[in-house]
């Protein structure tokens, strides 16, 4: 994986490929990303960096610090630009409880 800014990568993007792997009991953050979705396409260019401020925000907030499940590690993946293993690698190497 090639890693980009956040001004290279769409935002609607990220968001689209986390919504995918968000299990289906998790309601709360999966209607939080779809209104995110929803308003970044209203949104103005000079918005999109406040679009990314909230969605990480929402993503702060619905995954917990440190990862307990697989899905988890690869929302973060998605979210950081990272493979999976190197997510697990950074948490391994950085067991902050």
């Amino acid at each position: 994986m090639t890693q980009q800014t956040p001004s290279d990568r769409k935002i609607e993007d990220v968001v689209e490929s986390i919504l995918k792997e968000i299990p289906g009991e998790n309601n709360d953050f999966i209607h939080q990303l779809e209104s995110l979705k929803s308003s970044i396409s209203y949104s103005s260019p000079e918005l999109i960096p406040l679009r990314w401020k909230t969605f990480t925000e929402i993503f702060n907030t619905n995954i917990p610090f440190p990862p307990q499940e697989e899905w988890h590690f690869k929302v973060i993946s998605i979210f950081i630009d990272k493979t999976i293993d190197e997510v697990k690698e950074m948490f391994k190497n950085n067991p902050i409880q």
